[in-house]
């Protein structure tokens, strides 16, 4: 005799739910992984940010620590150093506004993939007489400015002669 032949219909019956129960949670489990992992919010993020300053001459003017290629490192809250990039410097190359880049520098740079989740950001750039600039997540997850002082500690007058002044006034 076969197992169904000798199984009771009330013992048939019972397995069913079980076996439907079991399945049907397997499934559920299933679905809720599949929906958590499509919805998981990045735990990264970029940050995107420019430097700029006014400066004449601007190899003489108490920046050259900033250049082209210049470090920029973004720390956590512990002040842990957690990105590294460097800046990028940006010209003007239409003729009639190029003597600008004599008087002006304006830098852009990128961090990519910064751990989400620290209450604050710091960004530093230059060597270590500047200062750190602290932003919040969604500060920093819109656009970093950073902003370099003439501190009177860094710039250097320029040795200009009399007959000079009137040149640059």
């Amino acid at each position: 005799m076969s197992e169904l032949e000798t199984t009771s219909p009330v013992r048939l019956l019972t397995r069913k739910p079980v076996l439907a129960f079991a399945l049907g949670t397997v499934l559920a489990i299933a679905v809720a992984v599949a929906v958590s992992i499509g919805t998981a919010k990045p735990r990264t993020f970029d940050i995107k940010g420019s430097l700029s300053f006014n400066c004449y001459p601007c190899g003489l003017s108490g920046h050259d620590d900033i250049d082209d290629g210049a470090q920029v490192t973004v720390a956590n809250e512990k002040n842990e150093v957690i990105g590294v990039t460097t800046l990028k410097l940006v010209t003007l190359d239409d003729p009639d506004l190029a003597r600008l880049n004599l008087y002006n520098r304006t830098f852009t740079f990128t961090f990519t993939g910064v751990e989400k989740g620290d209450e604050r950001y710091g960004f530093h750039v230059g060597d270590n007489t500047r200062g750190t600039t602290w932003k919040t997540e969604a500060e920093a997850a819109k656009e970093v400015d950073l902003v370099v002082n003439n501190n009177e500690g860094r710039h250097r007058e320029l040795p200009v002669a009399a007959s000079d002044v009137s040149a640059y006034s």
